[in-house]
């Protein structure tokens, strides 16, 4: 008995030491790399989620969902048709995602959304987009130029993570949350009014950014506490499942 019992106590102990899985959902393989570091630098593990290949059980395994950039969401998902701007769209991925989102919600898996993914959370919860926008893609500058500064609000769970009331980030969009979705609150804005962080307060993590805290992975600590305070949330909901 006390073999089996020890075995028992080895395996929980196990458990309680394997780092968080997190599903990190995208088109490309190529878009994987600095949001994979910035988890793992973080303490987490990666499985990529791709639309071919993407079945709901896999939520069965993972302890946090991470959604990417990329183009841009079907204006069908929120009731219009597409601006002629409108580019590398996606049915499949988007599919893939707003269920992904969706889920994570009902579970109460933590999600980050980044980018593209914030406006996925955005539309899964009933909101929609600004379709086209000038003036808010810096790609042109390099991937960790700063672009301009955000206005974080008080009270919220990102000016909790980041400690400041002001940040400066990089800008690499065209489309932006215009309503917000049910129960969404906006937790930062640019200083011409986009919104530019959104989360759901009375979820345990369920929260986006607009602009791409994972390009700083290799270039200082800004944005290291967004994806530590990510992963240690998918380590709590780790242990609430054992």
């Amino acid at each position: 008995m006390q073999g089996i019992a020890d075995g028992i106590l080895a395996l929980h102990t196990y458990k309680l030491m394997k780092k968080p899985l997190i599903g990190i959902a995208t088109d490309k393989p190529r878009r994987v790399a600095k949001y994979q570091r910035s988890v793992e630098q973080a303490g987490g593990e990666v499985e990529a989620l791709y639309p071919e290949s993407f079945s709901p059980e896999i939520l069965d395994r993972l302890d946090g969902v991470l959604l990417t950039g990329g183009g841009d969401v079907h204006a069908s998902e929120f009731g219009e048709e597409n601006h002629p701007l409108v580019y590398d769209v996606d049915p499949k991925r988007d599919a893939m995602e707003l269920l992904l989102t969706r889920k994570a919600l009902q579970q109460s898996i933590p999600l980050l959304g980044i980018c593209r993914g914030l406006q996925v959370m955005n539309v899964a919860l009933g909101g929609n987009l600004i379709q086209h926008l000038d003036g808010h893609d810096d790609s042109k500058n390099g991937r960790q130029n700063i672009a301009h500064e955000v206005d974080i609000k008080e009270g919220t769970k990102l000016h909790e993570i980041l400690g400041k009331a002001r940040a400066g980030v990089n800008s690499f969009h065209h489309q932006a949350v215009r309503d917000l979705g049910n129960g969404l609150i906006a937790t930062a804005r640019s200083p011409d009014g986009i919104v530019e962080a959104i989360e759901k307060p009375d979820a345990p993590y369920f929260l986006g950014v607009q602009w791409h805290p994972e390009e700083f992975v290799d270039h200082g600590a800004l944005f290291h506490p967004l994806f530590d305070s990510f992963v240690e949330a998918a380590r709590l909901y780790q242990t609430r499942k054992l």
